[in-house]
């Protein structure tokens, strides 16, 4: 029975992530249980098994990918005493993820572009995600002063901003700033997002 529980596991944990990258590809219409069962090694009857719809599928395969990248993406480097160094770190995490882990693009592809379109409109599930990232943000801007904006608005900016870098990753990724161009990139989208005085002298030298 062990043994028995951990390949149902296991297979369970294969389609999840099989779903992301199929949503990805193919969208929430497109994406139908043939393909993910077929992306993912099992047969339809395994993934019926699992997952009664695909809208329980979707909420499922999001909250086990944030699970796995979230308290990464918003690590002990996004919570001290300079909000400016906490928002630059996250940035360039999540750009640098966006270019070079494939997990984690569709993942954030999923959640912005899939999940909207979704059926359970009625469900704020669907919506966890970005709702945490704002709570994030937030946090990350605690230590914050004499922003232009409430830190509520510079949050919110912020993930509207994430969630555009997310669809240019899909769309043309070639746009995304390139890894000799990210640093400067990421200062200059400080210094919009919280004013220069919030900044550090060496970021503007």
């Amino acid at each position: 029975m062990k043994r028995s529980a951990e390949d149902a596991k296991k297979t369970k944990q294969a389609i999840l992530v099989a779903s992301l990258t199929a949503f990805e590809e193919h969208g929430w219409r497109g994406a139908t249980f043939e393909i993910i069962a077929r992306a993912a090694g099992v047969s339809r009857g395994a993934l019926n098994h699992h997952f009664d719809s695909k809208f329980e599928l979707l909420v499922e395969a999001l909250q086990f990918g944030w699970s796995k990248f979230g308290d990464q993406l918003f690590a002990e480097d996004t919570s001290t005493a300079n909000a400016a160094d906490n928002l630059r770190n996250l940035l360039h995490r999540y750009v640098q993820w966006l270019q070079d882990d494939s997990q984690f693009r569709s993942l954030v592809a999923t959640t912005v572009i899939v999940a909207p379109q979704s059926s359970g409109s009625g469900s704020p599930k669907k919506t966890d995600a970005l709702d945490s990232w704002k709570h994030n943000i937030e946090n990350c801007l605690a230590s914050a002063k004499d922003l232009p904006v409430s830190q509520h608005m510079v949050a919110r900016n912020v993930v509207v901003f994430l969630q555009g870098l997310a669809v240019t990753a899909i769309t043309h990724p070639a746009e995304l700033p390139s890894k000799a161009e990210l640093q400067v990139t990421v200062d200059y989208l400080v210094d919009g997002f919280l004013g220069v005085a919030e900044v550090p002298k060496k970021v503007m030298s």
